[in-house]
């Protein structure tokens, strides 16, 4: 809970100074000079109407940007899911590792035999035998293996013979082998190549996780903006519908003092249907935007998680933040280091390369050497068998190598190949990451300086339609104008007036995008002091 309550004082101190909201000291003020507002915007919000989507039943959410990208960071269901590809990965790294776990085994067994008269020397007998097979395996980083196995036994016979033969006695060996390829399997290379891909493998998952987050941030940023414009957008239009009513009252009370005759309301009239309809649009584009928000920054754990009602608490204010941008080449050099997609390509480049080599070994004849080391006993008495086990009476020595020359060899073969065409896969998928991670912030970078120079020049256009509009309306009141004239220059303000909020919060949104394509984004870095550094 202390993070959480740090992390949002971080991130509304750090959307203060995106100039959401007005900063409440001097030295906190854009150093350029800001570039100005919508013309008349302080008379239009003394008119600003109630949002009637804020009037609905239901639990309401006021969030700031912060706010949604801290819901975000922990609910978000795409990430929840791609949390799973980590765990997932975590667990093939366990299974490649168990490759090298030593094993304990051991089996019982019970037989009965009766065997038929052979000769003099094998007559017929009767036998039980009750044994087993203990001992320990381990396999190594070499390829080689170690194995200690003990096969004690006991039987019971009855011989149909006049000699003497034991009717009971314990027999069995202690044996110590050993196994290590030459060629085939050998060495750190071919056995260790599984962990180390499936080492790769995870780190690219990570990768990529932060990757689908910095996505959604990017997201959630657009989808906040996107309500935000909307929201703002009703404003005008509201705006827009009251400026078309007042004009016709003015026209009806025309009518009622026989200026005018009572067909000339119908222009008036339609104008306002016309208005109310945008109006009506308007209000269910807002519910829209804030659906696309839920979906982005809620976990959906109660049913009425769609009910909540989404108000965005940062507002633009009359100034629009100064963004210092860095040079393309200086953008390009931090993205290559920080995105972390490009990363996790690298990463999956190296795996490809480990998997190669072994396949290439795997391409090899198998040449093993083998040692082992066996000491046997036979006795009537349980303990001196034992001894003469432990002590090696009867040793035994074994060396051997084993050589296997597959004749085509075409399945090792084609894994070679297979391997080799997957390195080559993996470094052009890296390839062509880089070549999309620069496109992205190259044309981001023109998009920002783009939206600057696109604010002034809607601002302008808003101010010039808002004098025409004034113009037109003094005009007509005086008997000089015509109403159609003060219907399209009212709809050239509203359209005016609708550009330049989305230039302005489209500048905003351009800066996540941005961080984004740097690999920079992050719920608690949003300026570009952090950015550069």
């Amino acid at each position: 809970m202390t993070w959480y309550r740090s992390q949002r004082i971080l991130v509304t101190a750090l959307c203060t100074s995106l100039g959401f909201v007005a900063p409440s000291r001097a030295q906190d003020q854009p150093q350029t000079p800001p570039v100005q507002s919508d013309p008349g915007s302080k008379q239009d919000e003394a008119q600003r109407p109630a949002i009637p989507t804020d009037q609905r039943t239901g639990r309401r959410l006021d969030l700031t940007l912060g706010d949604c990208f801290a819901l975000g960071d922990r609910g978000n269901l795409d990430l929840a899911l791609d949390r799973l590809q980590k765990l997932l990965a975590a667990e093939d790294i366990a299974i490649a590792d168990a490759f090298f776990e030593p094993e304990f085994f051991t089996t019982l067994d019970w037989r009965r035999t009766k065997s038929p008269p052979r000769n003099a020397f094998q007559p017929s007998s009767t036998s039980k035998n009750y044994g087993g097979n203990i001992g320990v395996r381990k396999t190594f980083v070499t390829g080689g293996s170690l194995e200690v196995s003990f096969q004690p036994r006991y039987v019971d016979q009855r011989v149909a013979s006049t000699f003497s033969f034991p009717t009971t006695f314990f027999t069995g060996d202690l044996t110590f082998s050993a196994s290590q390829p030459l060629l085939r399997g050998a060495w750190g290379d071919s056995n260790l190549a599984e962990f180390e891909a499936a080492r790769l493998e995870e780190l690219a998952r990570i990768d990529d996780h932060e990757r689908r987050r910095q996505e959604i941030l990017e997201a959630i940023s657009a989808a906040y903006f996107e309500l935000v414009f909307r929201r703002e957008d009703y404003v005008v239009r509201y705006q827009s519908l009251e400026l078309s009513r007042e004009q016709l009252a003015n026209t009806e009370q025309k009518i009622r003092l026989g200026e005018l005759a009572p067909r000339d309301r119908v222009a008036d009239q339609a104008e306002v249907a016309k208005q109310e309809e945008e109006l009506i649009r308007a209000e269910n584009s807002i519910l829209d935007g804030e659906d696309d928000l839920r979906r982005l920054v809620l976990p959906f754990r109660e049913d009425g998680a769609w009910d909540f009602v989404i108000v965005p608490t940062d507002v633009l204010g009359e100034q629009d933040p100064e963004f210092t941008l860095p040079t393309i080449e200086d953008a390009l050099e931090i993205a290559r280091s920080s995105r972390p997609d490009l990363k996790a390509q690298q990463q999956r480049v190296e795996a490809a390369e480990y998997l190669f080599r072994k396949a290439e070994q795997d391409a090899l004849p198998q040449l093993d050497l083998n040692a082992s080391y066996r000491t046997a006993a036979q006795r009537n008495d349980y303990h001196a068998f034992q001894r003469d086990i432990y002590e090696s009476v009867y040793p035994e020595y074994a060396v051997s190598v084993n050589f296997v020359l597959p004749l085509g060899n075409k399945a090792a073969k084609g894994r070679r190949t297979k391997a080799m065409l997957e390195v080559e896969r993996s470094e052009r998928a890296r390839q062509v990451t880089r070549v999309d991670i620069e496109k992205a912030v190259r044309t981001e970078l023109r998009a920002l300086a783009t939206l600057k120079k696109s604010i002034a020049a809607a601002t302008e256009s808003a101010r010039l339609a808002r004098s025409d509009l004034e113009s037109e309306q003094i005009k007509l009141r005086l008997g000089e104008g015509v109403r159609i004239e003060v219907q399209r220059r009212n709809q050239q303000y509203q359209d005016a007036r609708s550009l330049l909020l989305r230039a302005r919060l489209d500048y905003r949104s351009a800066w996540f995008r941005l961080l984004s394509a740097l690999g920079r984004i992050d719920s608690t870095s949003f300026d570009a002091a952090s950015v550069l550094h």
